[in-house]
């Protein structure tokens, strides 16, 4: 009986970290991480460590979509691999930014 009773909180414990450490892991899709990518410099490599892996891939086009917080973001990208537009929209905010559009 207190084997079976440490088993499961030993079982009980290791979930709970599990958890925890999940829950530390930061989104790293912020407006501050968008803004560090730069056209025509950033490979598509960088923009995964920046901004973490697409939501979806279409061809050269990338895109990051969190809806629980109503941001989604576009990277598209040229023949070289490198960034060559980008587009955070955040639909709480009504901010819409278009590198094409500077």
């Amino acid at each position: 009986m207190m084997r079976s009773t440490l088993h499961a909180s030993l079982c009980l414990f290791l979930t709970a970290c599990v958890l925890a450490l999940a829950g530390c892991a930061k989104d790293k899709l912020t407006r501050e991480r968008f803004d560090m990518v730069q056209q025509h410099m950033t490979t598509q490599a960088q923009v995964a460590d920046l901004l973490g892996e697409p939501t979806e891939q279409l061809g050269s086009q990338w895109f990051f979509e969190r809806h629980d917080r109503g941001v989604t973001v576009l990277i598209d990208f040229d023949q070289e691999g490198q960034v060559a537009r980008k587009q955070w929209i955040d639909a709480n905010t009504r901010e819409w930014f278009d590198s094409h559009e500077k």
